[in-house]
């Protein structure tokens, strides 16, 4: 359900058709979200999602600290797909 503010609309996409309706102007991915997309659309089922997720998730999960960076603007935080110390 949408609350007509931070969401606006809903519906069921798979992330290529997602990626695609935004780039269409169809629909407004944030960045983040968008890149998540396209990481999920290399995996054909939830199951490999899944098998993914508990064999990388210990090795791969950085610390509190590793997650962010100072910058002049602020801390940054690496989106999906970037390295941590870029």
């Amino acid at each position: 359900m949408h609350d007509d503010r931070e969401l606006v609309s809903c519906e069921w996409l798979c992330p290529r058709d997602a990626v695609a309706a935004d780039d269409a102007n169809e629909i407004e991915l944030i960045l983040p979200t968008r890149r998540l997309i396209e990481f999920l659309d290399r995996f054909a089922t939830t199951a490999e999602v899944m098998r993914f997720a508990r064999v990388h998730a210990a090795a791969s999960a950085p610390g509190p600290v590793a997650m962010h960076r100072s910058s002049p603007y602020g801390l940054l935080l690496p989106l999906p797909g970037e390295p941590a110390d870029a």
